[in-house]
């Protein structure tokens, strides 16, 4: 099939990872990749929201079309790539891959989880790609904070336990506020949560700049009254529907970078040109899965982690205060 391409398309500033990603631009770009892959390509949502799906289909389009051996996805308004798309030659090199593509890079499910084995209802989890907008600058923060789409990799054990926090807070409808809750169920699910986030930090201890995150957090998450049992907590950690869902790397990226193998932590390249001259700088890609997280997996690493630690958590052992 020939593909007919009337005009030329334009963006006003990047698209993609890291880019400005303003609506209008990135819709641009939705509706030509959609064009130019045809039926051989699931179709881009055209939403203007440069999500994981779209940029994943621009760094393939780099990789399969542009010839760019280590793809930015990203989009500038005067690069290769916006060439690439106004060419519709281009079409034909990137449906050939188009079937294979999907077959091996699963969309992201629906973030709901079902029932517990015991019949109670399971609230959705976060969606992969749902942002929620506020954060500690470079990494999640505990209490329903993430910057970044939710299926995003944690960079330390630290930001592994903020974002399973976050997960916590979200499932158990709780919202943070400084203010100890007046209703003591309300109060006794968030003192759950913040109890295992500081179980968890004091197993393995924050390194680095994470350690002052963790010093602000336990002034912040700090349990302020008593447990109350039958409050209807739900343990993520408890819950086989869950812990299916956490494993699944294409959905939720869980197995923090820096406890990859150094050989398997994908990074990023991108280009910058000043007065100095070029220079290729890379960084941690935190978007992309690797073999670390299927073997042994998110629940295989946290047990071997957290070790000890674990079934109190699962079982929310001597929560009593």
């Amino acid at each position: 099939m020939t593909v007919v391409i009337s005009s030329s398309i334009g963006i006003l500033g990047s698209v993609g990872r890291r880019g400005r990603n303003e609506p209008s631009d990135v819709i641009t770009i939705q509706q030509r990749l959609n064009a130019l892959g045809g039926d051989a390509r699931a179709p881009l949502a055209v939403d203007g929201v440069a999500g994981h799906k779209t940029t994943e289909a621009i760094a393939d389009f780099q990789r399969r079309v542009v010839g760019l051996g280590s793809p930015d996805a990203r989009i500038e308004p005067d690069d290769r790539t916006i060439g690439a798309m106004n060419d519709p030659a281009s079409a034909g090199i990137w449906r050939r891959n188009g079937v294979q593509h999907r077959a091996a890079v699963p969309a992201p499910s629906p973030g709901l989880a079902g029932t517990s084995p015991t019949g109670t209802p399971l609230p959705a989890m976060p969606h992969p790609e749902e942002r929620e907008g506020t954060a500690a600058p470079g990494m999640n923060f505990a209490g329903k904070g993430w910057s970044g789409a939710y299926r995003t990799r944690p960079t330390c054990t630290f930001d592994f336990a903020a974002k399973l926090h976050d997960l916590y807070y979200a499932v158990n409808d709780l919202s943070f506020s400084l203010l100890k809750p007046v209703d003591p169920v309300i109060a006794s699910k968030r003192a759950r949560a913040d109890m295992i986030f500081h179980i968890m930090n004091d197993h393995c201890p924050a390194q680095g700049a994470a350690a002052a995150y963790d010093w602000v957090s336990r002034s912040i998450f700090r349990p302020q009254s008593d447990i109350v049992e039958g409050d209807g907590f739900i343990n993520v950690m408890a819950e086989p529907q869950y812990l299916m869902r956490l494993n699944r790397p294409h959905d939720y990226l869980m197995i923090p970078y820096n406890a990859l193998p150094r050989a398997q932590r994908p990074v990023v390249e991108r280009v910058e040109t000043g007065n100095w001259g070029t220079q290729r700088i890379e960084e941690p890609d935190y978007l992309v899965p690797v073999a670390y997280d299927t073997a042994p997996g998110f629940i295989a690493w946290y047990d071997a982690t957290y070790g000890p630690v674990t079934e109190r958590i699962r079982r929310m052992e001597g929560f009593l205060l």
